[in-house]
């Protein structure tokens, strides 16, 4: 464990920091859970430096910008491995009045941080998760401006690399193309959508990593779906559930192409899908991370929208969970 950072003997008056801005957006102000989240991202950036999170008297100093420098070289590391896309002085300066978590931030310039330190993979895999959090939380207009610039980033790191390393950074581009195919496709921009999701792929088929593929499939057929084009949705849908490398990816792919049979007028193949994804579905192990959205309430709902699609409304209504939701609906309002 780290000591006390150069601090004055006076303590500067409080002035709270982005650092704990964000820090309160996870939800890791208390002390314990901080460290936790510490040495889980130290892992990942180098196995030394787990266990040089700070003290609690410092921790508390850090977020009340009652400190009289930034900390030493070790936490700096780990810091801007836990918050991606701000540097450790960024971390540490005061917060802006409205900057409470990436909405404010998102206007002001900054780096990428000091990835070149660490093993680039190891910080890219942290900032993609701390992404896909923030979608969560805050949607894709505030997560948009940080996933670009890093995708530049990761093409300067993956030039510079070699053999493994090289392999594992493509496959990281292509997760960070299909985070942003998923943003522009949130916000109703299907044009923006498709151009990542077919860099997404490039990058996929060269990175030679089966799940980011079968994903970034997956995302096409949906996004075919959205764009009401029922032959490439059910092509890509069918090319997707061959190449997933789980059935989960396989039960989401399924699900999609069955829309894209509705939207064809084909009500058949639709309800064939829809059977399909949810044995599909019941075959997952739970071994798969990806897709913890997908259940059979969420294909009830989609094969809802394709009865409402083949014009079935009374169908629609009936389906499955939509039915559960009506009948709580009115025993709620008798």
């Amino acid at each position: 464990m780290t000591g006390p950072t150069n601090a004055p003997d006076t303590p500067e008056p409080s002035r709270p920091t982005l650092l704990k801005a964000l820090v309160r957006q996870r939800r890791w102000q208390a002390y314990p859970r901080f460290r936790r989240e510490y040495d889980r991202v130290a892992a990942e950036v180098d196995r030394e430096l787990v266990g040089t999170y700070p003290s609690e008297a410092t921790y508390r100093r850090w977020l009340s910008g009652r400190i009289g420098g930034i900390p030493r070289s070790e936490p700096c590391a780990v810091l801007e491995a836990m918050f991606p896309g701000y540097t450790v002085e960024q971390l540490f300066e005061p917060r802006k009045a409205g900057a409470d978590g990436p909405a404010g931030a998102a206007s002001r310039t900054t780096t990428c941080g000091s990835w070149a330190d660490m093993k680039p993979a190891s910080y890219f895999t942290s900032a993609l998760r701390a992404l896909n959090d923030n979608d969560y939380l805050f949607g894709p207009l505030d997560v948009m401006p940080r996933a670009e610039p890093l995708i530049a980033e990761i093409g300067h790191a993956w030039a510079n690399a070699k053999g493994r390393d090289r392999a594992e950074l493509i496959g990281l581009r292509a997760r960070f193309a299909e985070l942003l195919a998923w943003l522009h496709q949130d916000l109703g921009d299907n044009a923006a959508a498709q151009h990542w999701a077919d860099r997404a792929l490039d990058w996929s088929y060269i990175s030679g990593d089966r799940e980011i593929t079968a994903i970034v499939l997956t995302r096409k057929t949906q996004l075919a779906c959205d764009m009401r084009d029922p032959d490439t949705a059910t092509g890509l849908g069918q090319a997707a559930a061959s190449a997933a490398p789980h059935v989960k990816f396989a039960a989401a792919a399924t699900t999609y192409a069955a829309h894209g049979h509705a939207l064809a007028g084909d009500r058949a193949a639709a309800e064939r899908g829809y059977d399909n994804a949810h044995e599909l579905a019941a075959r997952s192990d739970g071994a798969c991370e990806w897709g913890d959205w997908l259940n059979n309430s969420y294909i009830d709902v989609h094969r809802a929208q394709s009865l409402n699609e083949l014009c079935d409304h009374l169908g629609a209504a009936d389906t499955g969970t939509v039915r559960q939701f009506r009948d709580l609906i009115r025993t709620a309002t008798t």
